[in-house]
């Protein structure tokens, strides 16, 4: 195989990774802390309370729930989703409770909180958090 050939098929990889990947699929893992309780983290970057993300109509959201509690995803506005049930709780022996996939089919501005689906009876310092993502589909 030439050079030229070997480099055409380089790129046309790279293009076609580029292409499936950006904005079609985002993961989001939420855990339990000391001050304010809850948080989440969006593809591994910081733990906050408030996220937001834009995606392509059609994107999934894989949301893996690693707090010591059950929680379930509540839809605030946006185009009518179909929402799975609560996520179960991390144990010490059993961690990530719970991983749920949400399909965002029409391009809009869906709101979401995760909001507990149980009792954690685990002390927390400060008010808990409210957590809520934004998911902006075009």
């Amino acid at each position: 195989m030439s050079r030229l050939a070997v480099l055409v098929a380089v790129l046309a990889l790279q293009v076609a990774a580029t292409a499936a990947g950006a904005g079609t699929t985002a993961y989001v893992t939420i855990r339990h802390q000391d001050a304010g309780c809850h948080t989440w983290s969006l593809d591994g970057g910081p733990f906050r309370a408030a996220l937001a993300v834009s995606l392509k109509a059609g994107a999934t959201i894989t949301f893996t729930n690693d707090d010591v509690m059950a929680l379930r995803l509540v839809e605030v506005s946006g185009p009518r989703l179909v929402l799975p049930p609560p996520m179960g709780r991390s144990t010490f022996h059993s961690p990530g409770g719970g991983t749920v996939v949400v399909r965002f089919p029409r391009s809009g501005t869906y709101r979401l909180r995760a909001v507990d689906a149980g009792d954690d009876e685990v002390a927390t310092t400060g008010a808990e958090n409210v957590l809520s993502f934004v998911v902006r589909v075009h």
